[in-house]
C-alpha cells in the first residue's frame, strides 16, 4: 500500500514564502531592482522544492516481522522493520495504544551496516528494531509507516504511507498453575478415552517425576522449555482435559473485569493441562472449540487459546446462562476432566451449572470455580464436584492449589 500526501512547506520554507513575498513588495514600492531580484531568488528555491517532491519518488519495500507473536497480556515482543529505498527520509511507526505501553512510539532510527552491492554503491537501507507490549487482550494493529521526505534545501516536505498493517494477537494473562507437592493434573490411569482414544503410536509429553526412565527423555522439548519432559503415551490413561467458561453478562457493572479474570484462569488451566500431556479442549467463548494435543507446542498453544482472542461479554445473564448449558450438554462425560470457570455471580448461570455438572459427574470428574457461594456450592459438591470459591481479584496459583488439593 502506497498513499502520498499533499508537499506542505516547512518552517523554513514559511520563511522564504514570507520573505519573497516581503522583498517583491518592497522592492516594488521603492523600486529598488536588488530587493526584486532577492525575492525571485528565494520563490525560485521554494519552487524548485516543491518540483523536487512531486514525483511518486523511488520504489519503497517495508519488510516487518514481530516475535514472539502472538503474546500474552503483560509480555513483550520484538519488532523489526526494514525499509528499502526511502532514501535520507524521517520515518516512523504507526502503533495501537494498547501495544506502546507507557512510552511514546519509536522514532528513532539507524542505518543499516549491511554489505554494499555488486556495484559498489551502499545499500539504500533502514532499519529499525523496537519493543511493543501487551496492555490489553484482542488482536492490535502494527503500521503503516509513514515516511516524510523533504527536499534538499529543508523548505517542504511530503509525507507518504507505506506498507500494510499487521495484527498482532494477544492472548489472556497466563499463570503458572503448578500442582502442589510435586502431582501432575490427572495422574496418569486406565480410563475409557471414548472418541478421543488416540493410535498407540501417538506420544504426549510431561514433566518428568523422579523414578521415570531417563530413555523416554524427550530432549528437544527439554531444552526449549528448560526443564525435563518425558515422552508418556495418550493411551496409557492421561484424561482428556475439556476447560468450559461462563462469561459474564454485559449487564454487570464489572463485566470487562469479570470477563478478562474469567479468561485468564480458563487459559491458564488449559495451558497447565496442555503442558502436562493432556488432550485439551477450551470451550464456552462463541468460537468453535477443538481438541488440541501435545504435537508442536506453538502450534497447538495458538489453536488452544484462539478462542480467547474475540471473546465478549455475553449480552444478558440468560445468554451466558444458556451458552453454558449447550456447551456441558455437549460434553462426553466417560474418563474426562471437566473444569468450569463460573465468571459470574448470576442465580441463571449459577442454576445451570448446578444442573449440568450434576449430571456430568456420574461419568466424569468435575472441578469448579464459581464467584457464588451458598447452597449451589453445596449443592455442587453433594454431587460429587471438588468446588472453590474465588473472586476477580484473588490470586489464580493460590486457587487452583485449594482445587487440586481437595480430596
Amino acid at each position: 500500500m502506497r498513499r502520498l500526501g499533499l508537499v506542505r512547506p516547512t518552517p523554513r520554507g514559511w520563511t522564504l514564502g514570507v520573505g519573497s513575498v516581503g522583498f517583491a513588495t518592497a522592492g516594488t514600492l521603492i523600486g529598488s531592482v536588488d530587493l526584486v531580484r532577492v525575492a525571485v531568488l528565494l520563490g525560485v528555491v521554494l519552487v524548485v522544492g516543491v518540483l523536487s517532491l512531486l514525483p511518486d519518488g523511488p520504489a519503497v519495500r517495508v519488510e516487518r516481522t514481530v516475535a514472539p507473536e502472538p503474546l500474552h497480556v503483560g509480555g513483550a515482543a520484538q519488532v523489526q522493520v526494514v525499509v528499502v529505498g526511502a532514501g535520507a527520509t524521517a520515518v516512523h511507526e504507526q502503533i495501537a495504544p494498547q501495544l506502546v505501553g507507557n512510552g511514546p512510539p519509536p522514532r528513532v532510527w539507524r542505518w543499516s551496516g549491511a554489505p554494499r552491492s555488486p556495484d559498489g554503491r551502499a545499500p539504500n537501507r533502514i532499519v529499525l528494531d523496537y519493543s511493543v507490549y501487551a496492555l490489553v487482550r484482542g488482536r492490535w494493529p502494527l503500521g503503516p509507516l509513514t515516511v516524510t521526505r523533504s527536499d534538499v534545501f529543508g523548505t517542504v516536505r511530503r509525507t507518504t504511507t507505506l506498507g500494510t498493517t499487521d495484527v498482532v494477537r494477544v492472548w489472556p494473562y497466563v499463570v503458572p498453575l503448578g500442582a502442589p507437592d510435586g502431582t501432575t493434573l490427572g495422574e496418569p490411569e486406565q480410563v475409557a478415552l471414548g472418541a478421543h482414544e488416540p493410535s498407540p503410536d501417538d506420544v504426549a509429553l510431561r514433566e518428568y517425576a523422579e523414578g521415570d526412565d531417563l530413555r523416554r527423555v524427550h530432549w528437544a522439548s527439554s531444552a526449549r522449555r528448560g526443564r525435563l519432559m518425558v515422552r508418556a503415551d495418550e493411551h496409557a490413561g492421561l484424561r482428556p482435559v475439556t476447560v468450559v467458561a461462563a462469561v459474564p453478562s454485559a449487564q454487570s457493572a464489572a463485566c470487562a473485569a469479570e470477563l478478562e479474570w474469567t479468561l485468564s484462569l480458563a487459559a491458564s488451566v488449559a495451558c497447565a493441562a496442555f503442558d502436562a500431556g493432556h488432550l485439551v479442549t477450551l470451550l464456552g467463548l462463541g468460537g468453535p472449540g477443538e481438541p488440541v494435543s501435545v504435537r508442536t507446542e506453538a502450534e497447538g498453544r495458538a489453536r488452544l487459546l484462539a478462542p480467547t482472542l474475540d471473546a465478549t461479554c455475553a449480552r444478558s445473564a440468560q445468554e451466558s446462562a444458556a451458552r453454558l448449558e449447550r456447551t456441558l450438554a455437549a460434553v462426553e462425560p466417560a474418563g474426562q476432566l471437566v473444569v468450569a470457570v463460573l465468571g459470574t455471580t448470576d442465580q441463571a448461570v449459577t442454576r445451570s451449572a448446578r444442573t449440568a455438572l450434576g449430571q456430568l459427574a456420574s461419568g466424569a470428574r468435575c472441578w469448579v470455580v464459581t464467584g457464588a457461594d451458598g447452597p449451589a456450592v453445596a449443592d455442587l459438591r453433594r454431587a460429587g464436584c471438588r468446588v472453590v470459591v474465588a473472586r476477580p481479584g484473588d490470586r489464580l496459583d493460590e486457587m487452583w492449589r485449594q482445587l487440586v488439593a481437595q480430596r
